[in-house]
Protein backbone atom coordinates (compact mmCIF):
# COMPACT_ATOMS: atom_id res chain seq x y z
CA UNK A 1 0.00 0.00 0.00
CA UNK A 2 2.73 2.39 0.89
CA UNK A 3 4.63 1.41 -2.29
CA UNK A 4 1.62 2.37 -4.44
CA UNK A 5 1.29 5.75 -2.74
CA UNK A 6 4.99 6.39 -3.34
CA UNK A 7 4.63 5.69 -7.07
CA UNK A 8 1.62 7.97 -7.27
CA UNK A 9 3.50 10.67 -5.42
CA UNK A 10 6.45 10.25 -7.74
CA UNK A 11 4.15 10.42 -10.76
CA UNK A 12 2.53 13.57 -9.40
CA UNK A 13 5.99 15.12 -8.80
CA UNK A 14 7.08 14.21 -12.32
CA UNK A 15 3.94 15.81 -13.81
CA UNK A 16 4.50 18.94 -11.73
CA UNK A 17 8.14 19.24 -12.87
CA UNK A 18 7.08 18.66 -16.48
CA UNK A 19 4.46 21.40 -16.22
CA UNK A 20 7.01 23.81 -14.77
CA UNK A 21 9.54 23.08 -17.53
CA UNK A 22 6.85 23.48 -20.17
CA UNK A 23 5.84 26.85 -18.70
CA UNK A 24 9.44 28.06 -18.74
CA UNK A 25 9.88 26.90 -22.34
CA UNK A 26 6.68 28.63 -23.42
CA UNK A 27 7.87 31.76 -21.65
CA UNK A 28 11.12 31.66 -23.60
CA UNK A 29 9.26 31.16 -26.87
CA UNK A 30 6.89 34.03 -26.14
CA UNK A 31 9.72 36.35 -25.11
CA UNK A 32 11.68 35.49 -28.26
CA UNK A 33 8.64 36.25 -30.39
CA UNK A 34 8.30 39.70 -28.84
CA UNK A 35 11.96 40.50 -29.53
CA UNK A 36 11.70 39.35 -33.15
CA UNK A 37 8.67 41.55 -33.77
CA UNK A 38 10.36 44.64 -32.26
CA UNK A 39 13.43 44.35 -34.51
CA UNK A 40 11.98 43.20 -37.80
CA UNK A 41 12.99 44.75 -41.11
CA UNK A 42 10.98 45.34 -44.26
CA UNK A 43 14.04 44.47 -46.31
CA UNK A 44 13.33 47.54 -48.43
CA UNK A 45 14.74 50.27 -46.19
CA UNK A 46 16.73 52.88 -48.10
CA UNK A 47 18.57 56.02 -47.09
CA UNK A 48 19.15 59.10 -49.28
CA UNK A 49 21.83 61.49 -48.07
CA UNK A 50 22.41 65.06 -49.19
CA UNK A 51 24.89 67.67 -47.96
CA UNK A 52 23.26 71.06 -48.43
CA UNK A 53 26.33 72.99 -49.63
CA UNK A 54 29.24 72.26 -51.96
CA UNK A 55 31.62 74.14 -49.68
CA UNK A 56 32.03 74.66 -45.93
CA UNK A 57 34.60 76.94 -44.37
CA UNK A 58 36.56 75.68 -41.39
CA UNK A 59 34.68 76.18 -38.12
CA UNK A 60 31.32 76.16 -39.91
CA UNK A 61 28.76 73.44 -39.18
CA UNK A 62 28.05 71.03 -42.02
CA UNK A 63 24.35 70.42 -42.71
CA UNK A 64 23.29 66.88 -43.57
CA UNK A 65 19.80 65.98 -44.81
CA UNK A 66 18.84 62.30 -44.55
CA UNK A 67 15.65 60.75 -45.95
CA UNK A 68 14.87 57.25 -44.64
CA UNK A 69 12.29 55.31 -46.67
CA UNK A 70 10.30 52.05 -46.49
CA UNK A 71 10.59 51.74 -42.72
CA UNK A 72 8.76 49.24 -40.52
CA UNK A 73 6.41 51.13 -38.20
CA UNK A 74 7.01 48.73 -35.30
CA UNK A 75 10.82 48.89 -35.43
CA UNK A 76 13.09 51.30 -33.57
CA UNK A 77 15.66 52.73 -36.00
CA UNK A 78 18.81 54.80 -35.61
CA UNK A 79 20.96 56.75 -38.05
CA UNK A 80 24.74 56.47 -37.81
CA UNK A 81 26.91 58.88 -39.79
CA UNK A 82 30.64 59.31 -40.27
CA UNK A 83 32.68 61.78 -42.32
CA UNK A 84 35.24 60.51 -44.81
CA UNK A 85 37.71 61.94 -47.31
CA UNK A 86 37.10 61.07 -50.95
CA UNK A 87 39.94 58.98 -52.35
CA UNK A 88 40.71 57.42 -55.71
CA UNK A 89 40.74 53.62 -55.93
CA UNK A 90 41.75 51.77 -59.09
CA UNK A 91 38.98 49.54 -60.48
CA UNK A 92 40.57 46.60 -62.29
CA UNK A 93 37.28 45.63 -63.96
CA UNK A 94 36.59 49.01 -65.56
CA UNK A 95 40.27 50.04 -65.64
CA UNK A 96 39.28 53.42 -64.25
CA UNK A 97 39.62 55.29 -60.99
CA UNK A 98 36.60 55.04 -58.68
CA UNK A 99 35.90 57.67 -56.04
CA UNK A 100 35.34 55.95 -52.72
CA UNK A 101 34.89 56.72 -49.04
CA UNK A 102 37.90 54.93 -47.56
CA UNK A 103 39.54 57.46 -45.21
CA UNK A 104 37.11 57.63 -42.27
CA UNK A 105 37.24 60.34 -39.59
CA UNK A 106 36.27 59.01 -36.16
CA UNK A 107 36.31 62.63 -34.94
CA UNK A 108 33.11 63.29 -36.93
CA UNK A 109 30.66 60.48 -36.19
CA UNK A 110 27.45 60.08 -34.20
CA UNK A 111 24.26 58.04 -33.84
CA UNK A 112 20.75 59.55 -33.81
CA UNK A 113 17.57 57.77 -32.72
CA UNK A 114 14.79 58.29 -35.28
CA UNK A 115 12.29 56.17 -33.32
CA UNK A 116 9.48 54.07 -34.76
CA UNK A 117 5.94 54.40 -36.05
CA UNK A 118 6.88 56.02 -39.36
CA UNK A 119 7.05 54.73 -42.90
CA UNK A 120 9.66 57.39 -43.68
CA UNK A 121 11.57 60.14 -41.89
CA UNK A 122 13.38 63.31 -42.95
CA UNK A 123 16.25 64.13 -40.60
CA UNK A 124 18.37 67.28 -40.74
CA UNK A 125 21.66 67.05 -38.88
CA UNK A 126 24.01 69.94 -38.08
CA UNK A 127 27.50 68.47 -37.84
CA UNK A 128 30.18 70.58 -36.12
CA UNK A 129 33.68 70.90 -37.56
CA UNK A 130 36.21 69.38 -35.12
CA UNK A 131 38.81 71.89 -36.27
CA UNK A 132 41.81 72.06 -38.56
CA UNK A 133 44.27 70.46 -38.73
CA UNK A 134 46.21 67.48 -37.41
CA UNK A 135 49.81 68.26 -36.46
CA UNK A 136 51.83 65.09 -37.00
CA UNK A 137 54.58 66.34 -34.70
CA UNK A 138 52.08 66.94 -31.87
CA UNK A 139 50.27 63.75 -30.77
CA UNK A 140 47.86 65.78 -28.61
CA UNK A 141 46.58 67.88 -31.53
CA UNK A 142 43.01 67.38 -32.74
CA UNK A 143 41.25 68.14 -35.99
CA UNK A 144 41.02 66.93 -39.56
CA UNK A 145 42.67 68.09 -42.76
CA UNK A 146 41.08 70.11 -45.54
CA UNK A 147 39.84 68.28 -48.60
CA UNK A 148 37.00 66.85 -50.65
CA UNK A 149 34.65 64.93 -48.36
CA UNK A 150 31.42 62.94 -48.18
CA UNK A 151 29.28 61.38 -45.45
CA UNK A 152 28.51 57.68 -45.02
CA UNK A 153 25.14 57.11 -43.30
CA UNK A 154 23.70 53.80 -42.05
CA UNK A 155 20.18 52.89 -40.93
CA UNK A 156 20.52 50.52 -37.97
CA UNK A 157 18.32 48.65 -35.55
CA UNK A 158 19.75 47.12 -32.38
CA UNK A 159 23.25 47.97 -33.69
CA UNK A 160 22.70 45.98 -36.89
CA UNK A 161 23.16 47.86 -40.17
CA UNK A 162 20.11 47.52 -42.41
CA UNK A 163 20.85 50.00 -45.21
CA UNK A 164 23.69 52.38 -46.15
CA UNK A 165 24.07 55.47 -48.31
CA UNK A 166 26.62 58.11 -49.25
CA UNK A 167 26.15 61.83 -49.59
CA UNK A 168 27.18 64.02 -52.47
CA UNK A 169 30.78 65.23 -52.39
CA UNK A 170 31.65 68.61 -50.89
CA UNK A 171 34.80 70.54 -50.02
CA UNK A 172 35.79 71.35 -46.45
CA UNK A 173 38.22 74.28 -46.21
CA UNK A 174 41.34 74.31 -48.32
CA UNK A 175 43.11 76.88 -50.41
CA UNK A 176 46.06 77.40 -52.75
CA UNK A 177 49.38 75.87 -51.70
CA UNK A 178 51.49 77.27 -54.55
CA UNK A 179 51.16 79.55 -57.57
CA UNK A 180 53.11 80.80 -60.56
CA UNK A 181 52.65 83.51 -63.17
CA UNK A 182 54.27 83.13 -66.59
CA UNK A 183 54.09 86.34 -68.64
CA UNK A 184 55.52 87.85 -71.82
CA UNK A 185 58.08 89.57 -69.56
CA UNK A 186 58.87 92.23 -72.14
CA UNK A 187 57.54 95.56 -73.31
CA UNK A 188 54.78 95.65 -75.92
CA UNK A 189 53.38 98.21 -78.32
CA UNK A 190 49.87 99.63 -78.23
CA UNK A 191 47.59 97.20 -80.05
CA UNK A 192 49.71 94.13 -79.30
CA UNK A 193 48.79 91.28 -76.97
CA UNK A 194 50.45 90.65 -73.63
CA UNK A 195 50.37 86.95 -72.70
CA UNK A 196 49.64 85.74 -69.17
CA UNK A 197 49.63 82.09 -68.04
CA UNK A 198 48.47 81.72 -64.43
CA UNK A 199 49.01 78.57 -62.37
CA UNK A 200 47.27 77.77 -59.07
CA UNK A 201 47.86 74.53 -57.16
CA UNK A 202 44.97 73.66 -54.85
CA UNK A 203 45.39 71.89 -51.53
CA UNK A 204 43.04 69.11 -52.65
CA UNK A 205 41.79 67.32 -55.75
CA UNK A 206 38.57 69.03 -56.75
CA UNK A 207 36.77 66.06 -58.38
CA UNK A 208 34.60 68.59 -60.28
CA UNK A 209 32.86 69.73 -57.06
CA UNK A 210 33.71 73.46 -56.97
CA UNK A 211 34.29 76.07 -59.64
CA UNK A 212 36.99 78.73 -59.45
CA UNK A 213 37.35 81.91 -61.50
CA UNK A 214 40.71 83.40 -62.46
CA UNK A 215 40.66 87.09 -63.39
CA UNK A 216 43.77 88.71 -64.86
CA UNK A 217 44.27 92.43 -65.54
CA UNK A 218 46.79 95.17 -66.19
CA UNK A 219 47.56 97.06 -62.98
CA UNK A 220 48.99 100.57 -63.28
CA UNK A 221 51.23 102.39 -60.79
CA UNK A 222 48.18 103.55 -58.79
CA UNK A 223 46.75 100.05 -58.44
CA UNK A 224 43.94 100.63 -60.96
CA UNK A 225 42.99 97.54 -62.97
CA UNK A 226 42.19 97.56 -66.69
CA UNK A 227 41.68 95.00 -69.47
CA UNK A 228 40.08 92.46 -67.13
CA UNK A 229 39.60 88.94 -68.50
CA UNK A 230 38.23 85.93 -66.62
CA UNK A 231 38.20 82.16 -66.98
CA UNK A 232 36.16 79.70 -64.89
CA UNK A 233 37.49 76.25 -64.02
CA UNK A 234 35.84 73.28 -62.30
CA UNK A 235 37.96 70.29 -63.24
CA UNK A 236 38.90 66.99 -61.61
CA UNK A 237 42.50 67.64 -60.59
CA UNK A 238 44.13 70.22 -58.31
CA UNK A 239 45.91 72.45 -60.86
CA UNK A 240 44.21 75.50 -62.38
CA UNK A 241 46.13 77.00 -65.33
CA UNK A 242 44.19 79.46 -67.51
CA UNK A 243 45.85 81.41 -70.34
CA UNK A 244 45.09 85.01 -71.29
CA UNK A 245 46.13 87.38 -74.07
CA UNK A 246 45.34 90.94 -72.99
CA UNK A 247 45.41 93.70 -75.58
CA UNK A 248 47.66 96.65 -74.77
CA UNK A 249 45.60 99.79 -75.38
CA UNK A 250 46.98 102.66 -73.26
CA UNK A 251 50.69 103.56 -73.04
CA UNK A 252 52.26 103.44 -69.58
CA UNK A 253 53.91 101.27 -66.93
CA UNK A 254 51.98 98.19 -65.84
CA UNK A 255 52.12 94.87 -64.05
CA UNK A 256 49.97 91.83 -64.71
CA UNK A 257 47.70 91.05 -61.76
CA UNK A 258 45.62 87.89 -61.29
CA UNK A 259 43.13 86.76 -58.64
CA UNK A 260 41.55 83.38 -57.93
CA UNK A 261 37.96 83.42 -56.64
CA UNK A 262 36.12 80.45 -55.13
CA UNK A 263 32.71 80.79 -56.74
CA UNK A 264 30.80 78.99 -53.96
CA UNK A 265 31.23 81.93 -51.58
CA UNK A 266 32.79 84.55 -53.90
CA UNK A 267 35.91 84.58 -51.75
CA UNK A 268 39.23 85.66 -53.32
CA UNK A 269 41.60 82.97 -52.05
CA UNK A 270 44.84 83.91 -53.85
CA UNK A 271 46.47 86.70 -55.88
CA UNK A 272 49.57 87.02 -58.08
CA UNK A 273 51.40 90.03 -59.53
CA UNK A 274 53.90 89.86 -62.37
CA UNK A 275 56.95 92.02 -63.17
CA UNK A 276 56.69 95.57 -64.49
CA UNK A 277 56.54 96.21 -68.23
CA UNK A 278 55.87 99.12 -70.57
CA UNK A 279 53.16 99.62 -73.14
CA UNK A 280 54.75 101.86 -75.77
CA UNK A 281 53.23 104.07 -78.42
CA UNK A 282 54.67 103.42 -81.89
CA UNK A 283 53.65 103.42 -85.53
CA UNK A 284 53.33 99.97 -87.05
CA UNK A 285 51.02 98.31 -89.52
CA UNK A 286 49.87 95.45 -87.33
CA UNK A 287 50.37 93.23 -90.38
CA UNK A 288 54.09 92.66 -89.88
CA UNK A 289 55.10 89.12 -90.78
CA UNK A 290 58.23 87.12 -91.38
CA UNK A 291 59.42 83.71 -92.49
CA UNK A 292 62.74 82.12 -91.55
CA UNK A 293 64.53 79.18 -93.14
CA UNK A 294 67.92 77.52 -92.84
CA UNK A 295 69.89 76.45 -95.89
CA UNK A 296 70.17 72.81 -94.72
CA UNK A 297 68.15 70.31 -92.68
CA UNK A 298 71.19 68.76 -91.00
CA UNK A 299 74.39 70.22 -89.63
CA UNK A 300 77.38 68.66 -87.93
CA UNK A 301 78.90 70.27 -84.87
CA UNK A 302 81.00 73.38 -85.47
CA UNK A 303 79.47 73.85 -88.94
CA UNK A 304 78.13 77.30 -89.78
CA UNK A 305 74.52 77.60 -90.86
CA UNK A 306 72.76 80.21 -92.93
CA UNK A 307 69.45 81.64 -91.70
CA UNK A 308 67.38 83.59 -94.22
CA UNK A 309 64.63 85.85 -92.81
CA UNK A 310 62.05 87.53 -95.03
CA UNK A 311 60.07 90.37 -93.36
CA UNK A 312 57.02 92.01 -94.91
CA UNK A 313 54.36 94.69 -94.29
CA UNK A 314 56.56 97.01 -92.24
CA UNK A 315 55.59 100.59 -91.39
CA UNK A 316 57.78 103.00 -93.32
CA UNK A 317 59.68 105.26 -90.95
CA UNK A 318 59.51 102.96 -87.93
CA UNK A 319 62.71 101.42 -86.65
CA UNK A 320 62.50 97.65 -86.13
CA UNK A 321 64.85 95.19 -84.44
CA UNK A 322 65.17 91.50 -85.31
CA UNK A 323 66.14 89.10 -82.51
CA UNK A 324 66.83 85.41 -82.95
CA UNK A 325 67.99 82.46 -80.89
CA UNK A 326 68.36 78.72 -81.42
CA UNK A 327 66.31 76.41 -79.19
CA UNK A 328 65.47 72.77 -78.60
CA UNK A 329 62.28 71.52 -80.26
CA UNK A 330 59.57 69.60 -78.43
CA UNK A 331 56.21 68.34 -79.66
CA UNK A 332 52.71 67.62 -78.42
CA UNK A 333 49.95 65.56 -80.00
CA UNK A 334 46.19 66.07 -80.06
CA UNK A 335 43.26 65.28 -82.36
CA UNK A 336 44.66 67.57 -85.06
CA UNK A 337 48.11 65.93 -85.08
CA UNK A 338 51.58 66.86 -83.85
CA UNK A 339 52.46 70.40 -82.85
CA UNK A 340 56.05 71.61 -82.53
CA UNK A 341 57.31 74.26 -80.14
CA UNK A 342 60.54 76.04 -79.31
CA UNK A 343 61.80 74.90 -75.92
CA UNK A 344 64.85 75.97 -73.95
CA UNK A 345 67.66 77.90 -75.60
CA UNK A 346 70.66 75.91 -76.71
CA UNK A 347 73.97 76.74 -75.09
Amino acid sequence: MSHLKLNVARQQSFVLVLLLLTSVFVGFVQQGSVQAVSSRSTGLETVNVNVLSDYYDRGENMTLSVTSLNLDTATEYSLEYILCKVTEVWNEDTEEMDLECTHLYDEVTDSIDIGSGNLFTLTTISVPDPGCCMNESDPTSVGIDNGTMMFNVNITSQDITISSGFSNMFVLGGGVVSSQLDVSNEDVLVGMDYNIHAFWNLEFKNFEVLSFTTTCSFMDANGALTQNESSTWGDYEAIIDPYFSLEATVPGSYQSHCTLTRDADQQVIATQTGPSFEILEANYTGMEAFSANTDLDFYVHNQSLTLTVVISDLFIGTEYELNYNMCDVYSTYDYSGYKFYCGSDTK
